[in-house]
């Protein structure tokens, strides 16, 4: 009897410190998802100063360095963004983990049901169930001002070489346009329907969002 008590504890022992380890790895995902943010404002609000303060009457020169410049700036917010999303997924793939396998697990060593332990992914699925329209945005905010930052800057681009340099497009150009258009489409389409449609599969927590 001793013995198979002393082996119960081991197991769960061993349960609980993957639970902690994945834990910590959102942990970390969601601290990257922070630091990605901070980056991207500080980014924006930098880039934006300086266009502000940049003189007028420049020479035909400065105008093609600086359209080649501005055309590749909402391809680093996109590129944020793709980011950002990839740590969502990971995130909610870790969380499925811990709700679907590993609390099993623990619940069929303890004989114990599932759903009196660990409750915390059950009640944040519920809560995200339970939430209408607005509170969803609420939560995604963070990721659709990077969204937006990528939009504007790619509207900027067409504004500036279009109305205030009036220049023509090469097939670079336009190229790179549309890879930046299709690009943002992508962004928002991957965190509407595809995550809407991931969320309800039943385990999967979106605490992460919480931070949002």
């Amino acid at each position: 009897m001793k013995n198979n008590y002393s082996f119960k504890k081991q197991i769960i022992q061993v349960h609980l410190e993957e639970y902690k380890a994945l834990k910590s790895e959102i942990s970390s995902r969601l601290a990257h998802q922070d630091r990605l943010l901070n980056w991207s404002v500080t980014f924006f609000i930098g880039l934006s100063v300086l266009m502000v303060g940049f003189p007028d009457g420049i020479d035909t020169l400065v105008k093609i360095r600086l359209q080649w410049v501005l055309l590749f700036i909402p391809l680093i917010f996109i590129s944020v963004g793709f980011d950002y999303q990839s740590q969502y997924f990971m995130m909610a793939n870790l969380a499925q983990y811990l709700n679907l396998n590993l609390r099993p697990k623990i619940s069929s060593v303890l004989k114990i049901p599932v759903e009196s332990i660990l409750m915390w992914e059950d009640y944040l699925i519920e809560l995200r169930n339970e939430s209408g329209l607005v509170e969803r945005i609420t939560w995604n905010v963070r990721y659709i001002l990077i969204i937006a930052m990528a939009l504007i800057w790619w509207l900027f681009f067409i504004f500036i070489t279009l109305v205030q340099f009036k220049v023509c497009w090469t097939i670079v150009e336009w190229t790179l346009v549309i890879f930046n258009a299709l690009s943002i489409i992508a962004l928002i389409w991957s965190n509407f329907p595809i995550i809407a449609k991931f969320r309800k599969i039943k385990g999967i927590s979106s605490h992460e969002q919480k931070s949002t």
